[in-house]
């Protein structure tokens, strides 16, 4: 095998396998960004998901605000941190543009499929966790959640990524989505933050049933960059105009087209 060959194998085995984590297994991770699929075989490290899933239930009254919480306990882990390096630098090395790593983020999270088991309130007695919320890493190495694990995940990557970050919980029903710092002419119902919806496939900005209703808790969750909402933004606007004419009974043959292009963009 010549040198440029060995050198390669090396860095393919480094960037797959850092030092610090003990990997001894894979979990698949899928996204679509602008129409172009990718997949990545993520080590995981059973070791740290044994000890996350130990862990007992936590509580927020220690802590000054939430965001200092949940910013420590589910995401600030040294631990967790070292293993979801692989999948932080996929993203930076496969996804070129900034915005579009968002994107990938947002859909790496919402294609994990949604944990209707433990949406029944049934989960904890059924596997024996000792917490509420699945650390993001459970999140990922489960390939499973609810919209609060998933939305938690999404947040994660993107203050890894370098963008700020928000929660927004609805009450009734009782939901919560992850949010990215974006321009107020794309923002929800301004509160400066773009929405992103956990559980299925949309575009960010996409609303869904919380379209008409304020969020009764937005938790800051980090400060940084500004993602660039505008495309989302009429791509999102052009979805509805084509779900209220379906509705209507109006649905286009020109509707149709955009409407497969949509699909085919985002992986709907």
């Amino acid at each position: 095998m010549g040198i440029k060959k060995i050198v390669a194998a090396i860095l393919v085995f480094f960037f797959a396998f850092p030092a610090g984590a003990a990997f001894d297994g894979k979990q698949q991770v899928k996204a679509v960004v602008n129409g172009k699929k990718k997949n990545y075989n993520m080590p995981t490290d059973s070791s740290l998901y044994n000890t996350l899933f130990g862990l007992p239930d936590y509580t927020c009254n220690n802590y000054a605000t939430l965001a200092d919480c949940y910013n420590t306990v589910l995401l600030g882990r040294a631990d967790q941190k070292e293993a979801m390096k692989p999948l932080v630098n996929w993203i930076n090395k496969k996804v070129k543009k900034s915005g579009d790593r968002v994107r990938a983020a947002a859909s790496l999270a919402q294609y994990i499929p949604y944990d209707y088991n433990k949406s029944t309130g049934d989960e904890e007695v059924s596997t024996g966790r000792g917490h509420g919320t699945r650390y993001p890493y459970e999140t990922i190495f489960e390939n499973s959640g609810i919209c609060g694990e998933k939305s938690f995940l999404i947040v994660y990557l993107l203050k890894e990524l370098g963008y700020g970050t928000a929660t927004m919980v609805f009450f009734s029903p009782l939901h919560r989505v992850a949010a990215v710092k974006c321009a107020p002419e794309y923002d929800f119902r301004d509160t400066g933050y773009c929405i992103i919806q956990p559980n299925f496939r949309k575009m960010i900005t996409f609303e869904g049933s919380q379209k008409d209703d304020d969020p009764d808790q937005i938790t800051i969750m980090s400060n940084g960059k500004t993602f660039n909402a505008k495309g989302d933004y009429k791509d999102s606007r052009k979805y509805w105009e084509i779900m209220n004419s379906i509705d209507a009974g109006t649905y286009t043959k020109k509707q149709a087209k955009a409407y497969k292009k949509l699909i085919k963009k985002y992986g709907l």
